[in-house]
């Protein structure tokens, strides 16, 4: 139960050489910096000054454009996440000579430039080929109209209409035409999609007649471009080449857009070298400032404060460092520190809350139950095996992120414990297996048969968990030199919770009766340490009986925590039935194909999918669950949280990871 002993750092530097001590300190990644106690509320650009504000805004702008180059070279590749990529990201390995060829060596803003100049000529394009597109299918309809396109225009006496019609309705508009009208001449170019289109030519004085009836069809009128000439043909060819044309402009451009894509790592690493010189400048304000001299001070690892002042002070002559102990009221970050099979469940912990920096750390406890319990709700061997080999070979994947790594080290080590929990259940895909094979030798109970036991056992694990929070909160305390604290609020209810359990056992035959007379005493003695201790705070007699018998009451608050651990049953049952009813159904689909080899191909897609399946919703499941054990039940027993983390001025990466 680690958490890092910190160190109070203060640097005092020659304004001459802060720009260097800077980038020495992000190298180094191992202080984190804080606000003097004068610049409380002065972070952020808003507080830069004039020339590191014009710097701000400089950088940012070029993130944003080196951001933008970077999405449209991803989409124009066509590189879309999978479901692995969505969970599981990682990030581009590159090492120090990649990272400096990057920074020194490449003109990023011709490339940029470029890349810019391509974007704009390809929206442009494309807008073109829209606005052409849309012509066309105006155009189309009308391709038999045996008119030029610049001859449709009324004379002094007479209009011209253009329009399309349900095709049902055309005949019956074009009597009533000429009974209403007479002087009229409708003739229909063609029919597309169900209307039929129409040129009508009519004396002037008759066009609101005209369209009272042109109404009663349901027509619509068109208007046809008034720059073109020639026939519709002849301008629907003209469009096609255009768009010919066009696509093979925007063919061109693309291609030189992925020649440029070879230029895409090289923007990465740029990005996040830009992103790291904006953070410089971001901690601009948090330092203090006289006319010569600046002020940094922060957090350092105690184990690194010594090598960090050795290391500033060689390189930067013109520099101070002093380290020291935080003081009362100093608000000190945490970094938990952990032996690696417990540090990924550091994830686990940090999805409830970071511990503060005087509690204990609750990682390796968490390590034990999480993964015990995980592997109770699985309660299968094959899909334990299944999770760490899927979670090794992810593993193995570079780039990986740190949430990605914690998060597939904690499936491999619960699929490992699954096997073991798997062997002891019978669960081997499935119950069937272990009934028919040796493997049955190795079943101790079987919650698809007998849950009761597994029940039982279920319900016991939760009282060892419930128990260990309440000691490590005893440690806490007896650490922090709060004795009092220890024997009145946790020890009693240890005293009391085990005596009623002693007490149950005996009762029951599965202890001695002589020892209910004892738990008779400690449980009476622990009640009693409750009511009268438990509202000692309270000056008034009659506040301290209230809470006393307040605090009392919550006995049925244990008694519920404990009712939760049975979800483990529900949950591991649950897994092993599926996975029978899975073997069921491919046994059932066994020769639906009547051929010699094929006959067993229905059974494997079954058996394939089937499992998958159950292995992904169940693996939810248990993670859910058993996190919920964690977060409700076991860590209100002593863990307070709402820590601060640690976070060093380091060199922070969107897009790649520096490996040695």
């Amino acid at each position: 139960m680690a958490i890092a002993r910190m160190s109070k750092i203060t640097v005092i530097a020659h304004n001459s050489i802060l720009s260097g001590l800077l980038t020495k300190l992000q190298a180094m990644g191992n202080i984190q910096i804080t606000d003097l106690p004068e610049k409380e509320g002065m972070s952020g650009p808003d507080s830069l000054n004039g020339r590191s504000q014009a710097l701000y805004t400089e950088t940012e702008g070029v993130l944003l454009s080196i951001e933008n180059r970077i999405f449209y070279l991803s989409n124009l590749q066509g590189h879309r996440p999978n479901i692995i990529d969505t969970f599981f990201p990682t990030k581009l390995a590159v090492n120090q000579q990649e990272i400096e060829e990057a920074t020194k060596g490449f003109d990023y803003k011709r490339i940029v430039d470029e890349l810019k100049r391509i974007e704009a000529e390809l929206a442009r394009l494309e807008k073109e080929k829209e606005e052409f597109l849309s012509r066309e299918k105006l155009l189309e309809p009308w391709s038999d109209l045996p008119l030029d396109l610049g001859d449709l225009k009324g004379t002094e006496r007479t209009s011209l209409i253009l329009g399309f019609i349900p095709t049902e309705n055309y005949d019956p508009l074009c009597s009533e035409l000429e009974e209403a009208v007479g002087d009229v001449h409708i003739e229909s170019v063609g029919t597309f999609g169900g209307q039929t289109y129409f040129i009508l030519i009519h004396m002037k004085g008759e066009v609101g007649r005209i369209e009272e009836i042109l109404g009663k069809g349901q027509w619509e009128r068109v208007e046809l471009p008034e720059n073109l000439s020639g026939s519709v043909k002849e301008a629907l060819s003209d469009l096609r080449d255009r768009l010919a044309a066009l696509d093979k402009d925007r063919y061109d451009f693309r291609a030189k857009a992925l020649e440029l894509a070879s230029h895409k790592d090289r923007l990465m690493i740029l990005y996040d070298h830009f992103a790291s010189e904006k953070e410089k400048i971001e901690v601009s304000p948090s330092l203090g400032r006289t006319e010569h001299t600046s002020i940094i001070r922060g957090w350092v690892r105690h184990e690194d404060g010594l090598n960090v002042k050795k290391a500033i002070e060689e390189e930067h002559e013109e520099s101070y460092v002093e380290i020291g102990e935080p003081e009362d009221g100093d608000r000190v970050p945490v970094l938990m520190e952990n032996r690696p099979l417990f540090r990924p469940f550091e994830l686990v912990v940090n999805l409830y809350s970071r511990p503060r920096y005087t509690e204990a750390d609750p990682t390796p406890a968490v390590m034990v139950f999480f993964s015990f319990f995980f592997a109770l709700c699985l309660t299968d061997a094959g899909y334990g095996i299944a999770l760490m080999v899927v979670s090794f070979l992810l593993l193995r994947r570079r780039g990986l992120g740190p949430g990605s790594r914690s998060l597939l080290q904690v499936l491999f080590i619960s699929g490992a414990v699954t096997v073991l929990a798997g062997a002891l259940t019978g669960g081997w895909f499935g119950p069937d297996l272990a009934q028919w094979t040796f493997l049955g030798r190795l079943v101790i109970i079987d919650p698809t048969k007998n849950p009761l036991p597994f029940l039982i056992f279920a319900l016991g694990i939760g009282i060892v968990q419930l128990m260990v929070g309440l000691f490590i909160d005893v440690y806490d305390n007896i650490r922090q030199g709060r004795l009092l604290d220890a024997l009145y609020d946790k020890i009693s209810w240890i005293v009391l919770l085990l005596s009623i359990l002693a007490f149950g056992l005996a009762r029951m035959g599965f202890l001695s009766t002589s020892l209910s007379t004892p738990a008779k005493i400690g449980a009476g003695g622990g009640a009693v340490l409750i009511f009268l201790f438990a509202g000692r705070r309270y000056k008034s007699i009659a506040a301290r009986i209230g809470w006393g018998l307040y605090s009392l009451y919550g006995l049925s608050g244990y008694l519920s925590d404990v009712l939760s651990y049975s979800r483990l049953l529900a949950l591991g049952v649950s897994t092993g039935i599926i996975a029978m009813v899975v073997n069921i159904l491919a046994g059932m689909v066994k020769g639906m194909i009547p051929l010699p080899v094929l006959e067993y191909l229905p059974v494997v897609v079954v058996l394939v999918v089937g499992h998958t399946f159950n292995i992904l919703i169940n693996a939810l499941g248990a993670f859910i669950h058993t996190s919920r054990l964690q977060f409700v039940e076991f860590f209100p027993k002593f863990f307070d949280g709402g820590g601060l983390a640690f976070q060093p001025f380091a060199r922070k990466s969107k897009y790649t990871v520096v490996i040695d």
